[in-house]
């Protein structure tokens, strides 16, 4: 990768910055990197101005790195880049402080042959505007209401669902996924699953809502026997889908796609794939159970960067709203920082 000053069709003063790449690294990239001063806790917003001499990919973001946390993604934009100017914007939360890690303004092209042109790049502190923001909403005095809360319990069954006021119940860890009710091919064993559901119904607030996590792919659906790669045949997940919407349209009322698809315990597909599969379960959802809230593949932990390579894919198209884990075992870190 080489640098230059180049003074042809910049954005805005005299120069901007011309970076040409001529080899990806081991990782399947290369990066463009400035150090920032931030600060834990605040919200900064990444402001700047890109180009490229042709068509090409690129991730520009806010990252954390230190001896004990290599890389962490605070905040991601990913972009294709034409012969235009454009401005890639976004906001970010670091979660250390400077005297605990090191924090980089990152480019990542992801082209061989490409010339990208940059200028006018800047990291704005924008807590107290958000802070302004927030402040106003408190004083308005609304009540909070209880449709924000939901509960996970994995012995939902046996009647031990506290009685909270939550309006949304998630089924994960109940010998309800793709495996555990298809163990051999249109072979299905609704046993379980049945006195999860029924047991959830006639046990809690009638506006409590029930979530199903769709996946885990069954042994014997592809050649690798893997639980954690998409099937060989898309159909088998068709027709999976299908069945678990019919049999309980009226009863689940939201359909998660996957989940933690950037863990490697639950997926180790790829993008494309888990946008096919999200994309199939949205039409078969949509015609089975209009009134169904479908919610993207689940991200957790630091799953920014799959999380926009998946949205620039255009797979948002196909879900109502965005689901992600936030937990994340970071030492001295809130709540709030962690969200």
């Amino acid at each position: 990768m080489s640098y230059e000053p180049n003074a042809t069709n910049v954005h805005t003063g005299d120069t901007c910055q011309k970076m040409t790449i001529n080899q990806l690294g081991s990782g399947g990239g290369v990066l463009l990197y400035q150090n920032a001063a931030v600060d834990s806790g605040n919200v900064f917003e990444a402001s700047i101005w890109l180009r490229a001499d042709s068509e090409t990919d690129v991730e520009v973001s806010l990252t954390t790195s230190s001896s004990s946390h290599h890389y962490r993604t605070c905040g991601i934009h990913r972009v294709t880049l034409d012969t235009n100017w454009q401005e890639i914007r976004f906001q970010a939360v670091p979660a250390y402080d400077n005297a605990q890690a090191n924090h980089q303004f990152t480019i990542a092209p992801k082209d061989i042959g490409v010339s990208i042109y940059i200028d006018d790049a800047s990291l704005t502190n924008i807590t107290d505007t958000k802070l302004a923001d927030i402040q106003g909403k408190l004083n308005q005095q609304l009540p909070v209401p209880d449709s924000p809360f939901g509960l996970h319990i994995n012995k939902g069954h046996e009647g031990v669902w506290p009685s909270i006021g939550q309006k949304l119940i998630r089924l994960w860890d109940t010998g309800t996924r793709w495996s555990d009710i298809e163990p051999t091919d249109d072979n299905y064993n609704w046993s379980r699953f049945d006195l999860y559901v029924d047991s959830l119904i006639q046990s809690n607030d009638p506006d409590c809502k029930i979530l199903y996590c769709l996946g885990i792919t069954p042994t014997w659906a592809n050649t690798a026997s893997s639980n954690t790669l998409p099937p060989d045949d898309m159909s088998k997940w068709d027709d999976y889908v299908q069945q678990v919407v019919q049999r309980y349209k009226g009863k689940i009322q939201y359909y998660e796609i996957w989940n933690e698809t950037n863990v490697s315990t639950f997926y180790t597909g790829n993008i494309e794939d888990l946008v096919e599969l999200a994309q199939r379960a949205h039409d078969i959802i949509r015609q089975e159970d209009p009134s169904a809230v479908i919610l993207t593949p689940n991200f957790a932990f630091y799953g920014l960067t799959t999380m926009a390579k998946y949205f620039h894919a255009g797979a948002g198209a196909y879900a109502d709203a965005v689901s992600c884990h936030v937990y994340h075992p970071m030492e001295n870190v809130g709540t709030r920082d962690r969200m």
